[in-house]
């Protein structure tokens, strides 16, 4: 039992330095960009020497990958976070955008260089997908007038502009009102 035990400890220690790794990180990639971090900023950022880092991750690649990974799975659960179904479809949307736009706060830059590192069209259609899983989990058919498959690829495309428009400067930055705003536009239209 106390084998077990001292095991496990390692285990969440060594999961725990390396999520310290994948933090510190962050940080370094947005603000000095992929190509110009070295491990050794990466390291000295984590308070590692660099060879230590070694114990922990083989390269910068795959400190990147990992980044990239434990990202996506964040972002991937907003998609699976309990949702208040006696609420109406157009809160429950926006409060999923809120649960992403919590997540990305302070790290847009992150975002971005995780986003361009990735080709563009799979990460629209993995959103896309994962939009679509959550309609179909979370709206009643009677809530949607178009069928989950094309409401999700609407909801993308709006999500797509909002965030091309406040990330060219040509509008403020995304709020509750943002996310309620792109709730609306993606159930009713621009209309009345």
């Amino acid at each position: 039992m106390i084998v077990r035990n001292s095991t496990a400890r390692r285990a969440r220690a060594r999961e725990a330095a390396r999520r310290d790794i994948l933090e510190s990180s962050a940080r370094v990639f947005a603000r000095r960009g992929y190509a110009a971090a070295t491990l050794a900023e990466l390291a000295a950022a984590a308070g590692y020497a660099a060879p230590s880092l070694y114990r922990y991750f083989r390269s910068k690649e795959e400190i990147f990958a990992s980044l990239l990974a434990l990202v996506s799975e964040e972002f991937k659960g907003t998609f699976e976070a309990p949702v208040d179904r006696s609420l109406p479809l157009s809160a429950r949307l926006a409060g999923l955008f809120q649960a992403q736009q919590r997540l990305t706060e302070g790290r847009h830059e992150l975002f971005d260089l995780l986003l361009a590192h990735e080709d563009a069209g799979q990460h629209l259609r993995r959103y896309e997908a994962l939009l679509e899983g959550w309609l179909r989990r979370n709206a009643a058919p009677r809530e949607l007038r178009v069928p989950a498959p094309v409401a999700a690829r609407a909801g993308t495309g709006i999500l797509l502009a909002l965030r091309h428009g406040h990330r060219a400067g040509r509008s403020t930055p995304p709020t509750r009102a943002t996310a309620r705003a792109a709730a609306d536009l993606i159930l009713h239209g621009v209309s009345t």
